[in-house]
């Protein structure tokens, strides 16, 4: 059953109830008074077409006014995409080189002096890349704080490198290079 037919239908049972109860109280009472009306059974046309000429009237006006809800919440999410702190950001690991893993990660509008890289635990192989917060404009401020899992195989210990160029930080990690062992066979 759909909203506008549950409200009809309870709709037209309150006034049915209601008729109904001025009814009887009328046939209860020996004489009429002057304040009781007569209350007379709606023609059910009439009533199902201002039921539906209030439901068209809400129908159009939700649709005028969809466009403009729209272009407002994407204001908003724009605007708070703008501030606060970047927790997910877009990034991409290329581990097709031998000797390196390369990690590309978009930070619009980070500088390159805010910017830290780090490992907490050497034994999970997780890099943090984080920032202080930059004042974008008043009552707006942007930063980062981002965990990404390194790919397996990579020296945490080893010389890692980083760039910033149009607001993507390029990471290399160099990988474990293994020695292969020659076992002389008597």
């Amino acid at each position: 059953m759909g909203l506008f037919s549950f409200m009809f239908k309870v709709g037209l049972g309150a006034y049915a109830y209601d008729w109904w109860t001025r009814r009887r109280l009328q046939e209860q009472s020996s004489e009429p008074s002057a304040n009781s009306k007569h209350c007379r059974w709606p023609d059910l046309d009439e009533v199902t077409k201002t039921f539906s000429d209030s439901a068209k009237e809400a129908t159009n006006a939700a649709h005028e006014n969809f466009p403009k809800f729209i272009n407002r919440a994407r204001e908003l999410y724009r605007q708070q995409a703008e501030c606060g702190t970047i927790r997910y950001p877009n990034y991409y690991i290329d581990s097709a080189d031998a000797t390196k893993s390369v990690i590309q990660v978009e930070v619009p509008g980070i500088k390159r002096d805010n910017l830290t890289l780090s490992i907490p635990d050497a034994d999970e192989a997780v890099l943090r890349v984080s920032s202080t917060p930059v004042k974008v404009r008043e009552g707006c401020e942007r930063g980062l704080d981002a965990f990404i899992k390194l790919p397996g195989g990579v020296d945490v210990n080893g010389k890692i490198s980083a760039k910033l160029e149009d607001g993507v930080l390029k990471i290399e990690v160099p990988k474990v290079v293994e020695k292969k062992r020659v076992v002389e066979v008597k």
